[in-house]
């Protein structure tokens, strides 16, 4: 029996010599039903590849707008707890601020400013030293039994050419300002620290005493007498004794000339 083989573009069908034909037919007929079929078949798995990617999608953007919604929520609380704690802060300095100006009109009375500075712009041995102390009363009314001392200065090192290192006032007036002058003389050469002096006096009449301090001049050095002239003197006895060194080693030369000068310019006398 011979075999035959029919080809189709989609499958190979083996038959007999006899029903050739009719086989034919048949796969001519059914070919296009299969072509139908099959691409109604990937429409409906197209579908549903869409629907499900479409349900994912869903799913994805549900997602997605919840996590805003939480975040939004999230960032609106945190901008609140934000709000919140700077109206505390601002209460907080509100609040300072009034404490502060009660502290200020609480203390009524006198306050005093002291300083003390040296006038002489080298402290020399042996040399004047002049020192200054400057006193302001910056309080609202007058300071009582005001009284300086300055025990910085040891007698052995420093002598009181003039003024005194403690003196008194009665009173200072609101917004004015006293100053006192000390003269003294160093005894040595070398480095002193010029410290602070005190200064007390009452704020109030009836109040406590309030002791204070001026301000330190600091660590300075005091020159030796020989060594400051050396740096700042005129040097006039240097300068003396140069000119008579150098006076015979410029007179005798002068001398010569002029002698040989005027025996050269004399006139020669006439013959008759």
């Amino acid at each position: 029996m011979a075999v035959s083989v029919v080809y189709c573009p989609s499958f190979v069908v083996e038959t007999t010599g006899l029903d050739k034909p009719f086989l034919e037919q048949q796969v001519q007929t059914s070919i296009p039903t299969l072509v139908v079929e099959k691409q109604r078949r990937k429409r409906k798995e197209g579908r549903g590849n869409q629907n499900r990617f479409s349900e994912k999608y869903r799913r994805l953007m549900e997602a997605m707008g919840r996590s805003e919604a939480e975040s939004g929520a999230g960032r609106f609380s945190s901008a609140a707890n934000q709000r919140q704690e700077t109206e505390e802060m601002r209460a907080l300095c509100v609040f300072a601020l009034l404490a502060t100006l009660g502290l200020v009109v609480g203390e009524e009375g006198a306050r005093l400013l002291a300083s003390k500075s040296l006038l002489n712009r080298y402290a020399v041995e042996g040399r004047d030293l002049t020192l200054q102390y400057n006193i302001y009363n910056v309080g609202t009314s007058a300071a009582l039994e005001v009284e300086l001392s300055d025990n910085s200065f040891p007698p052995e090192d420093f002598g009181i050419v003039s003024g005194m290192l403690n003196v008194k006032w009665d009173r200072i007036a609101p917004a004015s300002n006293v100053s006192h002058t000390v003269v003294l003389r160093p005894l040595k050469a070398g480095y002193f620290n010029f410290t602070s002096a005190s200064v007390s006096y009452l704020a109030q009449e009836g109040g406590q005493v309030v002791v204070g301090y001026t301000s330190a001049p600091g660590q300075g050095g005091i020159l030796a007498q020989r060594e400051f002239d050396r740096r700042f003197s005129p040097h006039y006895l240097d300068w003396a004794a140069f000119g008579v060194m150098t006076l015979p080693s410029i007179g005798i030369p002068l001398l010569l000339w002029y002698s040989s000068k005027r025996k050269y310019d004399s006139p020669k006398s006439k013959k008759n």
